[in-house]
């Protein structure tokens, strides 16, 4: 009778929660994401959890047309990650994001980047466990279930018998399969290639997004490309159902000098950046909570194959991975 596997419990202590915030704060101010990594506490407290430590290294994210990427070192093939969601603004001022979504960009790495993907174009150090977002109306815990991986590895590229030696050529246009090698192994052998190869030879690779592309799952999600042109879950499913999520509470009296409309969430969720960091650092917004709607948003990942947690910024944080 084979053993069961433990799950682990972790937590974020109220420190560490309070160091994420002042983290998110500053990315707003500066209008770019931040990233970082954790360490893993070495032994379990009286509760038998796990202690989440906050490492110093950070990085920030860059722009790409009207998205932001981040996910570069300390991020990538880490264990334990974090990264920031700003309220983005266009040249006018207006936002220009949904920063209280887990992103289509997000939900891509998170799957490449998993420690359970073995699929040849995933991250070849990829051993993510779990990202902590860091966003206007709280904190989101999520990561990728078995289902969404399977679905990762089918999007991929048949490589077979047929059509092996056309990706065997990027590498080495007068390659000739040696006579001692056969086809399964020269298949396993131009996978490798192609999921450890980091250059222009190999076609897969993106430099620009530092991965390989897996084009049908970008497609499927729906990537910054596809959601311009409304297709995968992303635009069609969670954007049109959760655009404002966040949005449905704000400041019982609105200040004189506010010049917002704010009457409805749609409303809220474009107002202006000032606007909205004024109510996301507002002890109105800290005794506020958004437990049902956000409830929804998270049985919709699900669905798709993404354990999500959510955490006002007040609540204790403590979340089990199995």
């Amino acid at each position: 009778m084979s053993k069961q596997k433990k799950s682990k419990v972790f937590y974020i202590s109220h420190e560490t929660k309070e160091k994420l915030r002042d983290i998110w704060k500053k990315s707003m101010e500066i209008q770019e994401e931040i990233a970082g990594t954790f360490s893993l506490s070495e032994e379990e407290n009286n509760n038998g959890f796990l202690e989440l430590i906050l490492n110093e290294t950070q990085c920030k994210g860059r722009k790409e047309d009207s998205y932001t990427v981040c996910g570069f070192d300390p991020t990538m093939d880490s264990e334990y990650t974090y990264h920031t969601h700003c309220v983005e603004v266009d040249e006018n001022g207006w936002p220009q994001n949904y920063p209280n979504l887990i992103s289509n960009e997000d939900m891509i790495g998170i799957v490449q980047d998993s420690h359970l993907n073995d699929g040849y174009l995933s991250n070849d150090n990829g051993k993510n466990i779990f990202d902590v977002l860091c966003c206007p109306v709280g904190i989101f815990i999520y990561y990728s279930k078995p289902a969404i991986i399977e679905h990762w590895k089918k999007c991929e590229d048949v490589i077979n018998e047929k059509n092996y030696l056309k990706y065997m050529k990027w590498f080495n246009p007068k390659y000739k399969k040696p006579t001692d090698v056969s086809i399964t192994e020269e298949i396993e052998n131009v996978k490798k290639l192609i999921h450890t190869n980091k250059t222009k030879k190999n076609q897969f690779w993106a430099t620009e997004e530092n991965a390989l592309m897996n084009s049908e799952f970008n497609k499927y999600i729906g990537s910054w490309y596809y959601d311009q042109k409304e297709i995968g879950i992303f635009p069609n499913e969670i954007k049109k159902k959760f655009s404002c999520l966040g949005y449905s509470k704000w400041f019982k009296k609105i200040p004189e000098d506010e010049v917002s409309e704010t009457f409805s969430a749609a409303d809220r969720a474009n107002a202006t950046w000032e606007d909205q960091y004024r109510w996301f650092t507002s002890n109105e917004f800290l005794k506020s909570r958004y437990h049902e709607e956000i409830k929804v948003y998270i049985k919709s990942m699900n669905i798709y194959g993404f354990g999500v947690e959510f955490f006002h910024w007040r609540e204790l944080v403590t979340f089990r991975i199995d």
